[in-house]
């Protein structure tokens, strides 16, 4: 338990950093270009994520679930993740350049022609990243799994610096220095599974099978996932305007920093549930429960430096981000917790039950936001996605406790020894 804790502190401060970084390159970007440019931003970083969960075919997820159980299979695992993410690169371009000689606009709104190929040249990276974070996941390598979180943001904030000092900085220096910088992960991790593995040419179809068995579910409720929480910024770039793309990135931005604690305990616990299956019910219960209170505590403190936040950061353009930020803040809560929960389900194989759990939510967010977007603009998104979001978690709990009786507090409200054990722990990192 002292060595998941431990890794956990370690990748939650690898993503403090990264959300420390992004949180820099938003308010440079922000404040150099205006919502236009943040909008702009904000699609470039975010529309290759999108295109890679709809089309990893849950391989990522599968990479974690065998590597964390069968220890023999990481190089074979390596090789078919490697052949298998070329495969699919090519597949991709073919589709961007069939979607570009069409309607671009149905999957690329407003943005322009020049951006989108800026998107198709980073998404074959993005993808293949992916798949390496799923095995150095499951290998517990966390060491190069936060340098891959940390290095591309860093090269962004220290490219727009030196762009603004040197050089003649503009909106399209920062989208190809973006580029660059995105596809910095997928090479270093490339570069330190080719040296424990090597390359050759080999494609295991058995083992491509069992990641199929595994993945496909796991793909479907990933796609399922992130559509809940992204779908709405593609629609108001699709029914708005990049500007408001821009104000709302700020706000997503800044809810996405209460959720650190859950995605930094997310990344750590499911190798941990997987190879302690008899435990791991009161590992996920302990778990939802320290971040119910450390999350809960953070929408506090945002609810109180909200506004000062954004003027001081981004400045008084950016106050149309509020209403929606004020929406967002209390949905994270619940979604941080649903995080929790679905990784003990996840670790049961997914269950067809545990995929579609998913659905109702999403579909109640997408039909919301394309019924009310036009009329109502952007205060829809983050109204949806609060709806959402509960329903999602009221559904994750129901499940969990109609098959192992447990309550609401025991997924909320942390133990008094918890507290202390916790308390202890923060104490003596703050010593060493």
């Amino acid at each position: 338990m002292k060595k998941l804790w431990t890794n956990i502190s370690a990748v939650m401060i690898s993503k403090i950093i990264r959300i420390v970084l992004m949180l820099i390159s938003a308010i440079l970007v922000s404040r150099y270009f205006g919502p236009a440019g943040k909008g702009i931003f904000a699609l470039i970083a975010t529309l290759p994520i999108l295109i890679v969960n709809l089309g990893n075919l849950g391989i990522t997820n599968a990479n974690i679930f065998l590597v964390s159980k069968e220890k023999q299979d990481e190089r074979n695992i390596f090789y078919n993740s490697f052949w298998l993410g070329l495969a699919l690169s090519v597949f991709f371009v073919i589709i961007f350049i069939l979607i570009l000689n069409t309607n671009s606009k149905i999957f690329f709104g407003t943005l322009e022609r020049s951006y989108i190929l800026m998107i198709v040249a980073i998404t074959p990276f993005v993808l293949m990243e992916s798949f390496f974070q799923g095995i150095l996941t499951g290998k517990k390598d966390f060491k190069t799994f936060n340098v891959g979180q940390i290095i591309s943001y860093s090269l962004i904030v220290a490219g727009v610096i030196i762009g603004k000092i040197f050089f003649d900085l503009n909106i399209y220096y920062v989208v190809i220095l973006t580029s660059l910088s995105l596809i910095a992960p997928c090479i270093i991790y490339f570069f330190v599974l080719l040296k424990q593995f090597g390359l050759k040419w080999h494609f295991d179809l058995c083992l491509l099978k069992q990641e199929f068995v595994f993945g496909f579910r796991a793909y479907l409720a990933s796609v399922m996932t992130y559509l809940i929480l992204r779908s709405d910024i593609y629609l108001v770039n699709y029914f708005l305007e990049v500007k408001d793309v821009g104000l709302y990135s700020v706000a997503v931005n800044f809810s996405d920093t209460l959720l650190l604690i859950a995605n930094a305990v997310a990344v750590v616990l499911f190798p941990q549930i997987i190879g302690n299956l008899d435990i791991g019910l009161r590992t996920m219960l302990k778990a939802a429960r320290l971040v119910s209170l450390s999350t809960f505590l953070a929408v506090i403190v945002s609810y109180v430096f909200a506004r000062p936040a954004i003027n001081t950061l981004f400045g008084v353009k950016f106050y149309e981000s509020l209403p929606s930020l004020y929406i967002l803040i209390p949905a994270s809560f619940f979604w941080a917790l649903t995080i929790i929960m679905s990784l003990y389900l996840a670790s049961k194989g997914f269950p067809w039950i545990t995929v579609w759990i998913w659905l109702p939510g999403l579909m109640l967010n997408i039909l919301i936001n394309i019924i009310f977007i036009p009329r109502f603009g952007l205060i829809v998104a983050p109204s949806a996605s609060l709806i959402s979001y509960l329903l999602t978690f009221c559904l994750h709990f129901y499940y969990i406790s109609k098959y192992d009786k447990i309550k609401i507090r025991e997924v909320m409200v942390p133990y008094k020894q918890e507290l202390t054990d916790a308390f202890c722990y923060i104490i003596k990192i703050i010593k060493n």
